[in-house]
């Protein structure tokens, strides 16, 4: 009996060093989006770190590619690129010294004109992007440690005060809001679930049944939270969502080759 107990557990993880852990329940979600008004798209994605990560962004940069989404999951970062984002110019930071230090380097950059466009979060690393030309006349931001109903209290506090939700990331054990004015959405709402992927895909189609669009898609502390809006321009959207990231290639060619354009990406449970 012990024998065949230990044989067990060789075998698991056997098939744990083989499979990886992208095959225990965790997952890429992508969000794909008709009416963008982007031009040909690309992506990255490596596992080598962040700054190799950085080092991918210069070169399309130098393609004449801009960031427009930026997500983290079982240690690989996956960054999408589009050329005709209307963004004028781009930046990043990343920082490994906390929320407060990345706090500090958005208000760097608001200083010199730019626009929070994405954050994220891996491996002890807030990465943000920042953009000009985004349209928007006002940002701020807001985080909580507080868990994910004082973040949605949060959000409603500055939808009273005239802002929209333009991102949203978990790390760290928080939640990091970025709000925006002058987004053109006309409304926005919210949803957040702990009850895994396939109730988080129910509550999306039910906002595009209500004729929202998907804006963000977040994963943290056993939460998938989405915003949605109305007046994106998005006129049709869709969703894949893989195990492994190298089915990730296969899900941008056949979205791409339908007219789509990826708006967003997300990892979790």
């Amino acid at each position: 009996m012990k024998i065949l107990k230990n044989s067990l557990i060789f075998l698991v993880l056997i098939c744990f060093l083989v499979l990886g852990t992208e095959s225990f329940g965790q997952r890429w979600m992508l969000t794909f989006s008709k009416g963008t008004g982007y031009g040909p798209q690309a992506y990255n994605w490596t596992s080598k770190g962040v700054d190799n990560a950085s080092d991918k962004i210069k070169d399309r940069w130098d393609a004449d590619y801009d960031v427009v989404d930026l997500s983290f999951g079982n240690d690989t970062w996956l960054i999408s690129f589009a050329k005709k984002s209307g963004y004028s110019k781009q930046a990043y930071n990343w920082t490994q010294k906390g929320i407060r230090r990345a706090s500090d380097l958005l208000k760097d950059r608001w200083d010199n004109g730019y626009d929070v466009t994405d954050i994220a979060y891996g491996n002890g690393t807030w990465f943000i992007i920042f953009s000009k030309g985004t349209g928007f006349t006002k940002q701020a931001y807001n985080w909580s440690s507080k868990g994910v109903e004082d973040a949605a209290k949060k959000i409603k506090d500055r939808w009273d005060q005239g802002y929209d939700l333009t991102d949203l990331e978990y790390g760290d054990g928080y939640w990091f809001m970025i709000f925006s004015k002058s987004t053109g959405y006309s409304t926005q709402a919210y949803n957040w679930t702990q009850k895994g992927f396939d109730n988080a895909i129910d509550k999306v189609k039910d906002r595009w049944d209500d004729n929202y669009r998907i804006t963000d898609m977040s994963y943290g502390d056993g939460t998938w939270f989405m915003i949605f809006a109305k007046g994106t321009g998005y006129y049709k959207q869709a969703y894949n969502w893989m195990k492994s990231r190298s089915d990730i290639g296969d899900a941008f060619k056949d979205r791409w080759d339908g007219g789509y354009k990826l708006t967003g990406a997300s990892f979790g449970y």
